[in-house]
């Protein structure tokens, strides 16, 4: 009962964004994305996503109520966070492998499974940087995540 009492009366002042949420179930180009092809997700140098507290990308498919679920797969992995070992780039950059079939044994640690079908994305940013580059204020921040790139 305190702590409602506290939450309707704002005290003792506003907390902070705590968590971001961006979805999507398009590329970059706005085609429905779909395990039928291979994604890549680049973020540049220094650009990984600006969390003070933790980051994580989530592969979500639909059930038959249409609420949406990790997506299952025999890797036993439905995400991609900051704690994992994610290999770099020569240059310094990170690319993110989203596909139904493994991208082979020297890309597996940024590979997140697809499934054969349509499937949507969810970066989470759990306390949000607040300095730049930051995503707040919500709609307005200097950071955006890069397209989502389809190899066909």
């Amino acid at each position: 009962m305190l702590r409602a009492a506290m939450a309707a009366f704002d005290w003792p002042g506003p907390v902070p964004q705590a968590l971001m949420q961006l979805g999507t179930r398009v590329d970059g180009a706005g085609r429905p994305l779909s395990g039928a092809h291979d994604y890549n997700l680049r973020f540049e140098k220094d650009a990984l996503p600006p969390a003070d507290g933790f980051w994580s990308l989530t592969m979500l498919a639909e059930d038959a109520a249409g609420r949406p679920l990790a997506v299952p797969n025999t890797y036993d992995r439905s995400s991609l966070d900051m704690r994992d070992a994610l290999l770099r780039n020569a240059d310094g950059s990170v690319s993110l492998h989203l596909q139904y079939f493994a991208p082979g044994y020297e890309r597996a640690a940024n590979w997140l499974p697809a499934p054969k079908g349509e499937f949507g994305l969810m970066l989470r940013l759990y306390a949000p940087r607040a300095k730049a580059p930051s995503l707040l204020p919500p709609g307005q921040g200097s950071w955006a995540p890069p397209p989502l790139l389809r190899r066909d």
